[in-house]
C-alpha cells in the first residue's frame, strides 16, 4: 500500500519579497523548477520501490533507487526549511531560545555567523550551509551537506 507523497510547499511570501537580495527570477527558478523536481524525484522513487515491492526485487538497483530518494527527499526537504526561514526585511539577532542556545554554543552571535557563513561557502557542487540541533552531544553545529545529503549527522534537526 503506498504511503503519503511528498508536494511542493507554497510559498510563505510572493516571488520578488526578497529582491533585492534574491530575484524573483531566482525564486521562481529555485521554487517552481529545482523544487519541484526534487518533489517529482522522490515521489518517482517510492513509486519503484512499490512496483519492486509488489512484483519482486529481482533485477531492481535498490542502492541506486535509495540514493536517488536520498537526495531528492534531502533536496525537499532542505528547501522546505529554507522559505519559510527567509522573509522580506529579515536579518539581525535571532532571540529567545535559539539566540540563547547560539550564545550557549558558538560563544557569540558573530561567532556562529562567521562560522556558518564560511561552512556555505565552501561547499562543494550543490549544497547547503546549515545550522542544527544536534540531540547525543544536546547542541547546536554547523554542517554542509553536499548533493543535499552527503555529509550530514544522523539524527541531527535541521534549523537553517
Amino acid at each position: 500500500m503506498p504511503g503519503k507523497r511528498y508536494s511542493l510547499p507554497n510559498l510563505p511570501y510572493k516571488y520578488n519579497a526578497l529582491e533585492p537580495t534574491i530575484s524573483e527570477k531566482i525564486m521562481t527558478l529555485h521554487h517552481d523548477k529545482h523544487h519541484l523536481a526534487y518533489v517529482n524525484g522522490a515521489n518517482a522513487a517510492l513509486d519503484k520501490l512499490e512496483k519492486a515491492r509488489q512484483t519482486g526485487f529481482a533485477g531492481i538497483d535498490v542502492r541506486g533507487i535509495s540514493r536517488d530518494l536520498a537526495f531528492n527527499a534531502s533536496g525537499h526537504t532542505m528547501h522546505s526549511i529554507f522559505w519559510p526561514n527567509m522573509k522580506q526585511g529579515g536579518g539581525g539577532l535571532p532571540g529567545g531560545r535559539l539566540g540563547d542556545q547560539i550564545n550557549k554554543d558558538f560563544g557569540k552571535f558573530d561567532s556562529f555567523k562567521d562560522q556558518f557563513s564560511n561552512a556555505a561557502k565552501q561547499v562543494e557542487g550543490s549544497g547547503w550551509g546549515i545550522l542544527a540541533y544536534e540531540p547525543v552531544s544536546d547542541q547546536l553545529i554547523t554542517l554542509q551537506a553536499e548533493k543535499h545529503m552527503d555529509l550530514t549527522v544522523q539524527g541531527m534537526t535541521p534549523l537553517l
